[in-house]
């Protein structure tokens, strides 16, 4: 992240979390110091001296008086972390359960009253595996922060290898590397883990939960190196039929948020945007085809909002005197949303920090959302039936929840015999022949 502090031409110091006036009043409150040092002279010239921490103001200019000096920040709040968002995802449940503390950094959570994943799977008799890639001996998964998370009591899992996490981390990792110091990169070794396991209970019920961080976790520019090794531990799975009858999940618990793209709306829409990909076994998709069609139809769709916006649209088409009926359009099975949602704009990631930034009035309240239908029309030409597709574009407005047309539907597939732009122009172009049909004009021409 760029640095807080900056010295002006005037000899002043500045420290701010951001040039842009909203942008300050969104971050959290910093706490910062400043020291000046000294020192360095004979006879102890390998010495310096730096004296006592002041508070320095925020988004002021101060002048320290010093041609040298140290400069500290603290945010007051303890960020969010992994933990936060794979709770849910593991145990079903929100962190704080009491409606009144919905704060989840104000919880402490005895892990050993929680039932995981992975419990549940024991439960069935399946043998599971914790695979987390802590990156630091104060790091992991539960483990922090103190007053939310303290780390297992007991072994969490049948193969819990935080042990070797903390071996590796200690004696096999040099500080700040991303490879073991034989050369083998932390994503290869890490997902070997997962393959070796996978491998050994291939014929029995198994379940793993493979955590890789350290890698990607401050440099998103270093993905693709896992990309490749996730390939090879897959095809290596593949190779023995484990595809057959296991379940992957491959997903991040959110975006880049670490690096300094973050500050950036392109970073925002990043850090919400987490890979999520699921591949079913093959005998469950054969056993469950109607099943497997409607979560791949429905993996990207507002359901609710889908089926509201199409039955609308749908009446409005139908009312043509020349449609007859309406479809699904199979190329738009879902609706494609163009817009930051608010959280984003102003760059929270807290809910409890909205009450600061909610009065203002930088972020967009409208969202663009299309959605895609085809109608089949009265008429026939050459013995088919005539039919067009159609993009219709609602705007959204996020304060009041309404949803209204910005335009005439477009026609997006013309028919046979016509380029009418729009649905309201359809019947007079396309069914009565009122005006001259492109076809028509070729032939003059």
């Amino acid at each position: 992240m760029p640095s807080l502090a900056s010295l002006l031409d005037n000899g002043y110091l500045l420290i701010t979390t951001s040039p842009d006036l909203f942008e300050r009043q969104q971050v959290p409150a910093l706490r910062c110091t400043v020291a000046p040092l000294s020192g360095g002279l004979t006879p102890e010239i390998t010495k310096y001296e730096m004296e006592e921490e002041k508070e320095v103001p925020i988004n002021k200019a101060h002048y320290v008086g010093n041609d040298q000096f140290v400069v500290r920040c603290y945010n007051e709040t303890i960020a969010d972390n992994s933990a936060v968002n794979l709770f849910p995802i593991l145990t079903g449940r929100p962190i704080q359960m009491d409606p009144d503390n919905p704060d989840p950094e104000d919880t402490f959570v005895d892990l050993e009253n929680v039932t995981f994943l992975w419990d549940l799977m024991k439960r069935r008799g399946c043998v599971t595996m914790m695979n987390d890639d802590i990156a630091d001996v104060r790091r992991g998964l539960f483990h922090y922060p103190n007053h939310t998370f303290t780390g297992f009591p007991v072994s969490p899992t049948d193969f819990y290898l935080r042990p070797t996490h903390l071996f590796n981390t200690k004696h096999r990792i040099s500080s700040g590397k991303t490879c073991l110091n034989d050369g083998t990169s932390l994503a290869a070794e890490y997902l070997s883990y997962m393959r070796h396991f996978s491998s050994a209970f291939k014929d029995a019920c198994h379940f793993s939960f493979n955590f890789i961080t350290s890698l990607t976790h401050d440099d998103p520019s270093m993905l693709g190196t896992i990309d490749q090794e996730l390939k090879r531990a897959l095809e290596s799975l593949f190779a023995q039929d484990i595809e057959k009858s296991t379940t992957f999940v491959i997903m991040g618990d959110h975006g880049n948020r670490i690096h300094q793209i973050q500050r950036t709306t392109t970073g925002r829409v990043e850090e919400r945007s987490p890979l999520f990909s699921i591949r079913l076994p093959d005998e469950w998709k054969r056993k469950n085809a109607k099943a497997h069609k409607n979560l791949r139809t429905n993996a990207n769709r507002e359901t609710d909002v889908y089926k509201k916006l199409f039955a609308s649209l749908s009446e409005r088409i139908l009312s043509l005197p020349c449609v007859k009926s309406i479809r699904p359009h199979f190329r738009y099975p879902t609706l494609e949303v163009f817009s930051l949602n608010q959280m984003v704009l102003h760059g929270l990631r807290h809910e409890n920090q909205w009450d600061s930034v909610k009065n203002y009035t930088s972020a967009s309240d409208f969202e663009w959302i299309e959605l895609g239908m085809i109608a089949d029309m009265h008429k026939r030409y050459d013995g088919f039936e005539l039919s067009f597709g159609l993009i219709a574009r609602y705007r959204h407005r996020l304060s009041t929840d309404l949803y209204e047309l910005s335009e005439s539907p477009r026609v997006h597939e013309r028919t046979a015999i016509c380029n009418a732009p729009t649905v309201d122009e359809i019947c007079e172009m396309c069914y009565y022949d009122n005006l001259v049909s492109a076809r028509n004009e070729q032939q003059v021409i």
